[in-house]
């Protein structure tokens, strides 16, 4: 009988708790600075007048509010007539 061939078989050192844990990936970004880039550029486009806030929401949507602060549309500073029964 012949002896067993041996093996060459790399040692693996224990993995470091370090390394035993999962790797946290990323969460998915909602929106990127060329989305904000394009609405901003489609607004001016568009010929509306100046831009008074870009508000992003957390779930992404890109708000962007036109005018000068402070001032409101005729129908809301006016009021509705069932206001005042």
């Amino acid at each position: 009988m012949t002896a067993p061939a041996k093996t060459n078989r790399a040692c693996i050192p224990p993995r470091s708790k370090a390394s035993a844990l999962p790797r946290r990936k990323r969460a998915r970004t909602a929106f990127r600075q060329r989305d904000v880039t394009r609405a901003l550029k489609g607004v001016v486009k568009a010929g509306f007048g100046p831009i008074w806030r870009i508000q992003i929401n957390p779930d992404g949507a890109i708000v962007i509010e036109i005018g000068k602060p402070g001032t409101q549309d005729q129908a809301v500073q006016e009021g509705n007539e069932w206001d005042a029964v």
